[in-house]
């Protein structure tokens, strides 16, 4: 009987062993995956970057055209005006030319602001984003080092049953069992 008691003791301290251990290897995986998902959102943060970037450069390449086309304008109207024998400094030349530029201005900066609002809320989504993946990284070491004391709880529960069991020492009744 006594060689029961020792195997039943034996059994259940490997088992106090064997749920740290596991209590250690699910904190250990449990934070080997949010430091993936915080690397993917870092990587994340810098293509939202990136494209806040392009959308700069998009926007200065529209603007560049819009410029351009403008010049096209007021150079076939400068053009159709020579021909006309008009003088194009003064009365419905100019007018017509200034109007043409003015336009063109007032589109330049409707398009320079939609950029910058565009490429600012890109860079907002890779600051949030890249926030995010601080946050995540951070808790990594939190999930670690609750999986260690976890499986010292364990282990402490453990050691404690095996002292209960002891000779001469009391065994307290089971939890919710009334003595």
């Amino acid at each position: 009987m006594a060689e029961l008691a020792t195997l039943a003791t034996i059994a259940s301290a490997l088992g106090s062993v064997a749920s740290a251990g596991l209590q250690i290897m699910q904190a250990q995986q449990a934070a080997s995956a949010a430091s993936a998902q915080a690397a993917l959102m870092q990587v994340q943060a810098r293509q939202q970057e990136l494209s806040a970037r392009s959308i700069e450069q998009r926007g200065q390449m529209e603007a560049l055209n819009t410029r351009e086309q403008l010049l096209r304008v007021l150079s076939a109207q400068n053009a159709r005006y020579a021909a006309a024998g008009l003088v194009l400094d003064e009365g419905t030349p100019d007018a017509v030319a200034g109007e043409a530029q003015r336009d063109a201005e007032r589109e330049l900066d409707v398009l320079r602001t939609n950029t910058t609002l565009d490429a600012e809320s890109a860079r907002i989504g890779a600051a949030m984003t890249g926030q995010r993946a601080l946050l995540l990284q951070s808790g990594t070491d939190w999930t670690r080092a609750a999986g260690f004391l976890g499986a010292a709880a364990t282990l402490g529960e453990g050691a404690a049953r095996w002292y209960a069991r002891q000779p001469g020492r009391a065994v307290p009744p089971a939890p919710g069992i009334a003595s």
